[in-house]
């Protein structure tokens, strides 16, 4: 009795959650492009700044891009760690040399 009284409790709480999940809002997509075509609508000469920006930022960025393309890579850079070793011990002099 106790072991389907369990089970039972089990499937109620797998149901439920599966339930929950299904009810879930879906999330609402970024308003930029919407904001955009209002700011559009209202001035005229929005839409041929924004153009004329967008332009501007492409040539920039071919710009970029085409001078990472020609950039020479030179070798990887040497790093030097300095590393101490404390050599301990009762069987030498005490004195240790390069």
């Amino acid at each position: 009795m106790k072991k389907q009284v369990l089970t039972l409790l089990a499937a109620a709480s797998l149901l439920s959650n599966a339930i929950a999940q299904t009810n879930k809002l879906t999330p609402k997509p970024c308003n930029t492009y919407e904001a955009m075509n209002e700011v559009f609508k209202t001035d005229p000469n929005a839409k041929s700044r924004f153009n004329l920006v967008q332009s501007q930022l492409d040539l920039e960025y071919q710009k970029a891009v085409s001078d990472k393309a020609n950039q020479k890579t030179s070798a990887a850079t040497i790093y030097t760690i300095p590393v101490v070793f404390h050599i301990m011990g009762t069987g030498h002099s005490g004195i240790v040399t390069d």
